[in-house]
């Protein structure tokens, strides 16, 4: 897949958990705008592909590029503020708010520690507001729903007004209501930002993401757009499982059905 100016480039990366090879010469790229996803079984390496691109976890070969340039020539505070990810599983902190959980995105770009900025605060309750959490913001966020933290989890994210955001499974565990919320949500705002989802259900990619790459066992066996991957056969390889297709009559997208 040709993208022009990426905003992302991962070229030819392999990296290792002690001499357990996680990911073998993988190559992506992510543009500035979109909603792409990736697909692929538990330990394919969707994780590892993200603590690659966060330097959380250093490459054995390869490199990642961010406009061009070599992350590792880049400086890491400026990277903070322009590379987010939000894990799947996450602590919310005992005793903080809403409002207070969602500042703390901001941290990247305070001057000094535990000195939000009136604009900081002011971008906290823009966030809130989008993901439609403003009637919770007072509340402990251990008193939460699971679709209410993952909401509250998001703004956080969101607040640190990131370029690209890499999610985990965001909308796992979750009931169809707050699935659909997010999901909206996410299609929506990868209209100004990239948006990169790791996900396990096939037609949640094909109904909202762009592009979608596929691993399997750390290699990537499919890239492109989402719907000619998943028409590819690519998915019956990567998940080891017969499948057909068949074209959605209110979507128009390609779902899949598990022979």
């Amino acid at each position: 897949m040709n993208i022009e100016n990426p905003l992302i480039q991962i070229e030819n990366v392999s990296a290792n958990y002690g001499k357990t090879n996680v990911l073998n010469d993988v190559t992506l790229s992510y543009n500035s705008t979109g909603f792409s996803c990736l697909l692929g079984q538990n330990g394919s390496g969707k994780t590892s592909l993200f603590r690659v691109i966060t330097g959380l976890l250093k490459p054995s070969a390869g490199k990642i590029l961010y406009k061009g340039i070599d992350i590792k020539e880049q400086n890491n505070f400026k990277l903070a503020k322009v590379i987010a990810v939000m894990p799947q599983f996450f602590e919310l902190p005992f005793g903080f708010t809403v409002e207070e959980f969602v500042l703390m995105g901001r941290t990247p770009h305070w001057k000094s520690m535990f000195s939000p900025s009136k604009n900081d605060i002011d971008i906290a309750y823009e966030k809130i507001k989008i993901c439609g959490i403003g009637s919770i913001a007072k509340r402990k966020v251990n008193e939460l729903s699971g679709g209410e933290k993952q909401k509250t989890a998001l703004a956080q994210t969101l607040a640190q007004e990131p370029e690209i955001m890499f999610l985990d499974e965001p909308t796992a565990h979750l009931d169809i209501k707050y699935q659909l919320e997010i999901l909206r949500l996410l299609s929506e705002l990868s209209k100004k930002i990239s948006i990169v989802a790791a996900v396990h259900d096939i037609n949640i990619a094909s109904t909202y993401c762009s592009s979608t790459a596929v691993l399997k066992n750390g290699s990537l066996i499919a890239y492109g757009n989402t719907q000619e991957v998943i028409a590819s056969g690519a998915i019956s390889n990567a998940f080891d499982v017969s499948v057909r297709t068949e074209k959605n009559p209110f979507t128009g997208k390609v779902n899949i059905f598990v022979d």
